[in-house]
Parts: structure tokens; C-alpha cells; sequence
């Protein structure tokens, strides 16, 4: 955000990957080999046809995956390491047929959900997680989350905001008939792992790509050179790779909901970081998992990763779920859709707001995961919103009368879900006495 686009991508993109010498093996940072085998549960449980549209249309361009993914009538060749003839066999299910075997997962669509009554809210039984991005709290700066104006001007924290409207969307759909869990309550990391203790990966992934004696720290936020040094690498493995394979672990592990929602706001570059630039552009999008690249195909936990999300099939209820709440999020908040300027992201449906994009946490997290971007924190006018926190009824911002913007975030989310459960899940048709309708 605040360093040349060449920087950024060749040290902030390239650095989420780095190869085992020992084993020839390619696995990003802080990851695990993949266990293969883990895919037989999924052996003849799609059609090649279902399997091609979803590789094609949803997680890769039709040509990245072309080179580790190889694709016959009866089934799919996946290379279990990108340079060697390993392969993984996955056996499809016949066209026409329908898989005797349920899917392996720990989430329910909303199509299988138990059938809602008459009078039953529309997310009774749904487990909703509810992820605040970034951590915030003294940690904000370090993150490249936070910028005031002007020496006495109101701190604007992402990971502080994100919280805040973690907690005003709880309650609100737990009255709905939902279970939710914060991932986070406080401004805490869930990881264990601090900066130094991933100084020696820092180190060593400088010195695979021809530094052989990095700069142990850095003086100068503002400076661009600080991606060369050991002490920003190891931040950025904290608090972007460690941080989100806590929260997967914690998800994954004891949550296991069936949606998480990741809360973000955007922004544009600021400038030098000492003296933040406000900007009149405002927007908003919601991601969901796809868009890998061939590079990132290339690496064998990657890929393994995207066909486990592929095989239970949760690109379908994700970008059901992303079409029902981004006109919702879009009239809620009165922001256009933004635009990506590059080919990491695609637009994944009929709406401009909906783009598939290849993040960590969106692929780890093993349920439907909606990734929320709207309002530009250093936009002029969010800037004050964002300042006044949140209130009931209209105040005055820049002379016109607004709303919280806490609460048109939160209710476009909601009356997304709602829609969404209330289209998708079993009904019943004839409720029992006592049920109300």
C-alpha cells in the first residue's frame, strides 16, 4: 500500500512461498506437506463435467491449473509434487450417476439444513463465524493498518473497526436464530508466534532470493528498502501467515461453523505514512475463494488446498451466499463496486461486486467464507464517519445527514444472510401445533 508496486510484488506476494531443498517439495510459509490420501474420501463423488466447471469457471482461468491437473473422462491426474510424474488419482463419479456417499465435510449448506417452520427465524441452526481482520490494538502499526491526520486527529485502526462491527453483527444474529463465534475478541493475536521467532524464515527467505546478508531491522517505516531486512520479512510472517493459520487451526479445529464471514474495510494508498493523504475514491466488494494462479498452482499445499475446497463443493454455496448479500451490502451502504486493476481477482457473477481471489485465509478456512471490503478508511468523508463511532439515527458529516456506518455495514450483511437462508433452506410445509405461522 505504501511501497512501489514492484516491491510489493516481488517481497510481499512472492514471499508467501518458499521450497523445501531437502524433499524438492514447494509449501508456503508455515505450512504442512499435504496428505494426499486425504482425497480418496472423494473418490467418484463428481462428475468430470461439474469437476472441469469448477477448475475452469471459479478456481482457475481455464489454463493455470492445466500444467499439475490433468483431466480424462473417467478421472483427474493431480501432480502430488509439481516437478516429479507423482500423481494423485481421483476417479470420477459417472455422468448421470449420483454419489452414494456424502460429501466429507464439517459445514451444512443451507439446503440441507433441518426444514424451517412458519414464524422460524431465517438463521435458526445456521453456526455462523464471524472473523475481525487483523489484530489492531498496539499492533495496528506494524500491520500497516493504521493513520491518523494531523498530530491530534482520530487514529484509524482496521483491526480495532473490524472488531467493533464484529460485535454489533453478534447479537444481531443470534436474534435471527443464529450460533455465533468471534474469532477474536480482543485486540490479541491467536498465534504464539511472535516476529522474532520467525526471524531465521525471514532470513532464509532473503537469502534464497540473492541476499545473502540482510539488514537485521529497519529505522525508517517510510523507507522502501525496508522489505530487504530480516525484521520486516518476520513481521510480515507474524501477523500475515502466522496470525491466519491460528485463526484456520481455530476454525477448523473446535469452531467449525457453516459460514465465516471475514469483516475488513479497504483502502487506498495514503502515502508516506508520517503525513496520510485522504481520498475522495469510495467502494465495496466481497471476495470468495479462486483466481489461483500458475505460480500459485505450483506449490503442492496450494494446490491441495484448492481441490479440497473444490471437491466438497464449496464454491457452490459461497457464491450463492455472495450473490444474496452484495446487493444487500450495495444498497445498504450506497457504494459502488470496485474495480481490480490487475489479474489476481476476477468477477465471479452477475454482480460487480462479487470477485473470486485467491487469499490465505479464504482458502484455509474449510467452510464458505465471505471476505467483506467496503468503505475506504481514508476516504475524506469515511475518515469522519469512522471518527464519530456509532450512533442512532442520522449526525451531521461534511453538511448531510448520515447514519452510522457500523450499522449500514452490519445490516447489509444481514439482510443478505436472511435472504439467502430464507430462498435456500428446506421449509415445512405442515408444522406441528405449537410452532407458530
Amino acid at each position: 500500500m505504501r511501497i512501489s508496486p514492484h516491491a510489493y510484488t516481488l517481497f510481499s506476494v512472492t514471499c508467501l512461498f518458499w521450497a523445501s531443498s531437502a524433499t524438492a517439495e514447494l509449501v508456503s510459509p508455515l505450512g504442512d506437506k499435504p496428505f494426499w490420501a486425504k482425497l480418496n474420501t472423494f473418490q467418484k463423488t463428481t462428475t468430470r463435467a461439474a469437476f472441469e466447471e469448477a477448475l475452469n469457471t471459479v478456481y482457475t482461468d481455464g489454463i493455470s491449473g492445466k500444467s499439475t491437473i490433468k483431466v480424462s473422462d473417467t478421472g483427474a491426474s493431480i501432480r502430488k509434487v509439481a516437478d516429479r510424474d507423482e500423481m494423485f488419482e481421483l476417479e470420477f463419479l459417472p455422468e448421470g450417476e449420483v454419489s452414494a456417499e456424502p460429501i466429507s465435510r464439517y459445514w451444512t449448506p443451507a439446503s440441507e439444513l433441518p426444514p424451517l417452520a412458519p414464524g422460524q427465524p431465517a438463521l435458526s441452526g445456521v453456526h455462523i463465524a464471524i472473523d475481525p481482520g487483523h489484530i489492531g490494538g498496539e499492533w495496528a502499526k506494524m500491520e500497516e493498518r493504521f493513520f491518523q491526520i494531523g498530530e491530534d486527529g482520530p487514529a484509524v485502526q482496521e483491526g480495532d473497526l473490524t472488531l467493533l462491527v464484529s460485535q454489533m453483527l453478534k447479537p444481531e444474529l443470534e436474534a435471527l436464530g443464529a450460533k455465533v463465534t468471534l474469532i477474536r475478541s480482543t485486540a490479541e493475536p491467536l498465534t504464539k508466534q511472535r516476529p522474532a521467532t520467525l526471524e531465521s524464515q525471514a532470513r532464509l527467505f532473503l537469502t534464497s532470493k540473492g541476499f545473502p546478508n540482510p539488514p537485521k531491522t529497519y529505522e525508517d517505516s517510510s523507507d522502501e528498502k525496508k522489505i530487504f531486512s530480516t525484521q520486516w520479512q518476520a513481521e510480515k510472517l507474524f501477523y500475515r501467515t502466522a496470525e491466519i493459520r491460528a485463526r484456520a487451526a481455530k476454525i477448523n479445529g473446535s469452531i467449525q461453523p457453516d459460514l465465516t464471514l471475514c469483516v475488513h474495510f479497504n483502502a487506498e494508498a495514503w502515502g508516506d505514512p508520517k503525513d496520510p493523504q485522504l481520498v475522495e475514491s469510495n467502494h465495496a466488494h466481497i471476495l470468495v475463494n479462486g483466481t489461483y494462479s500458475l505460480s500459485e498452482l505450483s506449490y503442492d499445499d496450494i494446490r491441495f488446498e484448492m481441490l479440497l475446497r473444490l471437491l466438497r463443493g464449496t464454491h457452490d454455496e459461497e457464491l450463492g451466499l455472495a450473490s444474496a448479500v452484495a446487493p444487500a451490502l450495495a444498497n445498504s451502504t450506497g457504494l459502488d463496486a470496485y474495480v481490480y486493476p490487475g489479474d489476481n481477482a476476477r468477477q465471479i457473477t452477475e454482480s460487480p461486486y462479487v470477485f473470486s481471489r485467491n487469499l490465505l485465509a479464504n482458502r484455509l478456512y474449510q467452510c464458505p467464507v465471505l471476505f467483506f471490503e467496503p468503505f475506504v478508511m481514508n476516504n475524506s468523508e469515511v475518515y469522519q464517519r469512522l471518527a464519530a463511532g456509532d450512533f442512532i439515527g442520522r449526525t451531521l458529516i461534511d453538511d448531510s445527514l448520515k447514519k452510522s456506518i457500523y450499522r449500514e455495514y452490519t445490516r447489509g450483511i444481514i439482510e443478505g444472510l436472511v435472504s439467502y437462508y430464507l430462498q435456500n433452506r428446506p421449509r415445512t410445509e405442515n408444522p406441528p401445533l405449537g410452532t407458530g405461522g
